[in-house]
């Protein structure tokens, strides 16, 4: 169940519904939608395979971290 609450959150950060995510030191992140050829964001079955961008270039002076930009592909899978 923890898998799938997973995958379900992954899919909305990914097509938008969150802009700006909290880590747990309170740093800011911007994830955003990315297109790939083969990670395509679409849920097939129960795997969903993502590729975004994350970043934190609008927040990383303020939050007095390291400049942090990168393309990530991920693989969600539901396990019963």
């Amino acid at each position: 169940m923890k898998t799938l609450k997973l995958m379900i959150l992954s899919f909305l950060i990914i097509y938008g519904a969150h802009h700006l995510l909290y880590d747990s030191s309170g740093n800011r992140w911007k994830i955003l939608y990315s297109i790939d050829d083969e990670y395509n964001n679409v849920l097939e079955n129960d795997t969903l395979r993502m590729f975004f961008r994350k970043t934190n270039i609008a927040f990383y002076l303020a939050d007095g971290t390291s400049y942090y930009d990168e393309f990530l592909k991920r693989i969600a899978v539901k396990q019963n």
